[in-house]
């Protein structure tokens, strides 16, 4: 009777646990404006699983919205069976975006600020333009999310529904634009690292963000020896996914376009010579050290030869 009353306690715990093993949910505002451009972003949190893979899709409806674009920038997913892709649902008159991704090595979580692991991470995000007035809703469909482990277990899932209402659409037969503005944010910091696990030590650069001030649709790169600006229109911007390596036989100043989903750009310029990375900073300054204290010991055993030791008086 005791067995029986644990293991049936053991049932009910576990069962309690994995009923939500993986969430899912959109981060999108309640009230769209009709003139503005509007970022999706869809996360997944693992809430402590370990996953392997991912798929499913999103659908929102067709006579309010459309797709403007679809950025896979800073997702989690490392590799794509099925990139996000449009479909028309013309039974239901909703448009859905599919996808599917796959984890090498497993996902839980990732690491942010001071190394505190996050177990919510991107998917992707689709930027939408508004077409008519109204209340509407995106809805997550046939979402489905597999453990690591030998059998690929297909673990639990919830996911939430993002009702929204649009307002101030004038024409339905005209689409807002995206119109890009410069804007200069500061929270944004170019870092130069070199990593002895990616090609052979090889000097890569990245970004961080202090401050989330709207998911980033794409990066360029221009790598010259001019510290001047180059122009926004100038065909030798090349579109990379960060970390990106460099060269530095290429020039000493790295430019880079940030361009928003919001419609928002900047650009930030590093030097390749003047910036040291951590571990060349880290070695210079124990290289310094360790020369201070052999001088500092040379002198003490100078001086003390010369105690022990002194010259004769004539």
């Amino acid at each position: 009777m005791y067995k029986k009353l644990l293991f049936s306690i053991g049932i009910v715990i576990s069962t309690w646990h994995g009923v939500y093993a993986v969430s899912f949910e959109v981060n999108a505002p309640t009230i769209i404006n009709g003139v503005q451009v509007v970022p999706v972003t869809v996360y997944m949190d693992s809430e402590g699983s370990v996953v392997s893979g991912v798929s499913g899709s999103i659908s929102f409806p067709e006579e309010m919205l459309s797709l403007y674009t679809i950025s896979l920038y800073d997702s989690i997913v490392p590799l794509w069976v099925t990139q996000p892709t449009l479909q028309k649902d013309t039974l239901n008159k909703r448009s859905t975006i599919s996808f599917e991704g796959i984890f090498i090595g497993g996902w839980s979580h990732t690491y942010v600020g001071s190394g505190n692991p996050f177990t919510k991470g991107k998917l992707f995000t689709i930027l939408l333009t508004p077409k008519s007035n109204g209340k509407g809703v995106i809805l997550f469909d046939n979402v489905q999310v597999h453990a690591f482990d030998e059998k690929a277990t297909v673990l639990t899932s919830r996911t939430k529904e993002h009702m929204f209402t649009i307002t101030n659409v004038a024409n339905q037969n005209t689409v807002p634009a995206l119109s890009l503005n410069r804007k200069d944010i500061n929270s944004i910091e170019l870092l130069l690292m070199d990593d002895s696990s990616l090609e052979s030590q090889k000097t890569y650069i990245t970004l961080t963000d202090t401050k989330l001030y709207s998911p980033i649709r794409f990066v360029k790169l221009i790598q010259s020896n001019e510290s001047t600006e180059p122009n926004v229109t100038s065909s030798l911007w090349q579109e990379i996914s960060l970390p990106y390596v460099i060269s530095k036989e290429r020039g000493d100043y790295i430019h880079l376009y940030i361009e928003y989903m919001s419609g928002d750009y900047t650009i930030k310029t590093i030097s390749t010579v003047e910036n040291l990375n951590t571990k060349q900073r880290l070695f210079s300054i124990l290289n310094s050290i360790i020369v201070s204290v052999l001088l500092v010991l040379a002198s003490v055993v100078i001086i003390i030869h010369a105690y022990r030791h002194p010259l004769n008086k004539k």
